[in-house]
């Protein structure tokens, strides 16, 4: 009963004293956590009843967007819808209310809640509620024009989503192909621009290497905003094919017609090589458009630019059309090839042209006549020079002339020439295989052989009585009148070499007076001759002979009669 009473009295004094401090913080916290979960359960209340009511709005506008097509055949475009509710739910959006435009979470001052954009993925709330119109991405939609499809989208508060509802309906593009224009801008590079096609949400730009669009295609898409490009990487002088088609939620327009253009080349020089001297050579070309430099490519060898390695001269200014290339080995033929060069872009080889360098040509000659049938060439020594190769003619045009090659000297005696010809010379210095120009030329005349076996008979016509007395032939004044043409008949004869012709002439003088008749012209081949004689006096016969070439004469050789009868 004691221990009854102890814990009784111990209650009643703590109801005297009231709660403690404890009890008093469970209390408060415990009701707190009453307090949140209510006002939670309320929040998400109103939120779902906000999402509710969102999706019944966007419903609503969806419907009255397809009832719009219905009536027009087309969606209207992002800026129609930015207009006043009364004229939008009159002339527009018909059969909804006003405060169907309004998001549930708009700001009070909001009075439509319809925002467009072209861009899919756009929407983003940023403590902003609204339905977001996106069209079919072309900027005719943008803008003022028509749409050819749409999705409506709005967030919902609850879970974050972003719900659509999408045009039962897909319009097609205008069947109007675009417009291609395409040009040539640079040596990799061709523009191209194109005609804008309604409600095309972009376009597909092929090229290709054919018409046929078969080889190399490429296909390069744009955004609606853009009606031109540039296609670059192309090959320098290259043709190009290119067609555009407009692109649409609805399908692709027709292709454009096929235009092409050609690539800016750099033009193939055309070169010429001239040989200036023993170890030069000028390489000269016509100027080449839009190039900034060239390069020069040179080698010995006539088929090939490889083996051996030629020798490569780059960077040869711009607007230079000639170079001199020195330090070249004499009597050698090189072979040039030119490329004109612009940035990374270089043109094509040009034909390849050769020059041989300069053999120096002797700068002399002396020809002299050695004997009957030798001529000496003497000409100006050439210190390159391997050989020399000597031509002699009958004709100073040396139309067909003998040669003698592979002479290791500057003098060469020329035999077995014909007598009494004159013969031109002229020589040429040779390197390797490659000969000088012609030295100056000169001639000689070999001499010709005299005459020999020259013989003179004489004998006076049987008419005639005469006598005859040492070396001379007397007639009988009996048989003899003055003034009658009696005569005397003397014979010569006379060999020459070949090749040559014998001549004569003759003379004869008497016993008194003591006169001599002079000498006859000059004939040829074996001969008779007359004398008158005066009567009664004796006459005695000479000959002249000598052997004439077609240049050179002979010696004279003289015989005179020995006797007579």
């Amino acid at each position: 009963m004691f221990m009854e009473f102890l814990w009784y009295n111990e209650r009643m004094n703590r109801r005297a004293r009231g709660f403690t401090l404890i009890e008093l913080i469970v209390v408060i916290v415990v009701i707190g956590i009453l307090a949140g979960i209510t006002i939670v359960g309320l929040s998400r209340y109103q939120q779902d009843t906000r999402d509710a009511r969102r999706t019944s709005s966007a419903t609503v506008i969806a419907g009255a967007l397809e009832k719009y097509y219905d009536a027009n055949g087309e969606y209207p475009g992002c800026t129609t819808l930015d207009a006043e509710p009364a004229a939008l739910t009159n002339n527009i959006l018909t059969g909804i209310t006003e405060g169907s435009l309004v998001a549930p979470n708009a700001d009070n001052a909001e009075v439509n809640s319809l925002k467009c954009t072209e861009e899919t993925g756009a929407l983003t709330i940023n403590g902003e509620d609204f339905f977001e119109y996106q069209g079919d991405g072309s900027t005719d939609c943008a803008g003022s024009g028509i749409c050819l499809g749409f999705t409506l989208r709005y967030k919902d508060e609850s879970g974050g989503a972003i719900s659509e509802i999408g045009s039962r309906r897909i319009g097609t593009v205008s069947s109007t192909a675009p417009t291609l224009s395409v040009t040539s801008s640079s040596f990799t590079s061709i523009d191209a621009s194109w005609t804008n096609v309604a409600n095309a949400s972009g376009y597909t730009l092929q090229r290709s290497t054919d018409s046929g669009f078969v080889n190399n295609l490429v296909s390069i898409v744009t955004n609606s905003s853009t009606l031109s490009t540039t296609a670059n990487s192309l090959n320098p002088g290259g043709t190009y094919y290119f067609r555009v088609h407009a692109n649409s939620v609805g399908g692709d327009g027709p292709w454009s017609d096929t235009e092409n253009a050609t690539t800016s080349s750099l033009a193939i020089p055309v070169i010429t090589a001239v040989s200036n001297s023993n170890s030069q050579i000028t390489v000269t070309w016509p100027d080449v458009a839009d190039e900034t430099s060239y390069t020069l490519q040179y080698t010995t060898s006539s088929s090939s630019f490889t083996s051996p390695a030629p020798t490569s001269i780059t960077g040869i200014a711009a607007n230079a059309t000639s170079r001199v290339i020195t330090g070249l080995s004499t009597g050698v033929t090189y072979y040039f090839r030119l490329q004109a060069v612009s940035g990374a872009t270089v043109g094509g080889w040009s034909t390849t042209k050769n020059a041989t360098t300069f053999v120096p040509a002797p700068t002399s000659m002396v020809a002299t006549t050695n004997s009957t049938t030798q001529i000496t060439a003497d000409w100006a020594d050439v210190g390159v020079a391997t050989s020399y190769t000597l031509q002699y003619d009958q004709n100073s045009s040396f139309s067909s002339p003998a040669t003698i090659t592979g002479i290791t000297s500057s003098v060469r005696a020329v035999t077995g020439l014909t007598q009494g010809e004159r013969y031109w010379f002229r020589a040429y210095a040779v390197v390797s295989s490659t000969s000088s120009d012609a030295s100056p030329s000169d001639d000689a005349t070999t001499s010709i052989s005299g005459p020999s076996s020259v013989s003179i008979s004489s004998s006076v016509p049987n008419a005639i009585r005469a006598y005859a007395s040492g070396n001379w032939i007397y007639w009988n004044s009996s048989n003899c009148t003055c003034g009658n043409w009696y005569y005397a008949v003397g014979t010569a004869s006379a060999s020459c070499p070949s090749g040559s012709s014998r001549q004569f002439r003759f003379g004869s003088n008497y016993t008194s007076p003591t006169t001599f008749r002079g000498w006859t012209g000059w004939t040829t081949g074996t001969q008779r001759f007359m004398v008158q004689p005066y009567n009664p006096y004796g006459i005695r016969f000479h000959v002249q002979a000598r052997c004439v070439g077609s240049d050179a004469t002979s010696g004279v050789v003289q015989r005179n009669s020995s006797y007579a009868y």
